[in-house]
């Protein structure tokens, strides 16, 4: 579900929630891990691919991953490079209190649009929680919050896509 956010820049935001059976740490290992993108690859038949990964002493990681979008719809492909290369990156930091957080962003080299977001792991119950938020700008006018709304349905149905990802790798 997308709603507006007001700010001196207003877009859109979403949020994806979901619980597992499994431990933060293990959940985090999967989503953080040097095989995520292969995985994503394989499983979504998408050309997801690792760019760079960086792990810190304290348990820190930066994944960078870069894959093709979609096909656009007619609206939108007028504003953006023919072939659009979806970069990501996902900053997790070390744990705290049994909790792992993350600050990432998406960027879509050529075009005014910016996503930005975070994503936490915690422990519920027997299992986890892993919530992940978008907030999308598009300084686009007139046709902006239309543009918006639609990427934060392709971050929803991404966001869905790779929680089903998680649970065959955990299988």
């Amino acid at each position: 579900m997308c709603s507006e956010a007001w700010s001196a820049e207003v877009g859109k935001t979403t949020t994806h929630v979901s619980d597992g059976d499994t431990d933060v740490e293990t959940l985090f290992a999967v989503l953080s891990g040097p095989s995520w993108a292969a995985q994503v690859a394989e499983r979504m038949q998408d050309d997801c691919t690792l760019v760079s990964r960086e792990e810190s002493a304290d348990g820190s990681v930066i994944l960078v991953m870069s894959r093709r979008s979609e096909p656009l719809p007619g609206f939108i492909s007028k504003l953006a490079p023919s072939d659009v290369r979806i970069i990501t990156t996902d900053s997790w930091g070390p744990s705290i209190g049994g909790v792992r957080s993350c600050t990432w962003t998406a960027e879509i080299p050529g075009t005014p649009v910016r996503i930005r977001g975070t994503q936490t792991i915690e422990p519920v119950g027997d299992g986890t929680r892993h919530t992940a938020s978008a907030e999308v700008t598009v300084q686009v006018p007139l046709v902006g919050g239309k543009i918006e709304s639609f990427i934060c349905e392709q971050i929803q149905r991404i966001a869905h896509a790779e929680e089903e990802v998680v649970r065959a790798v955990l299988a």
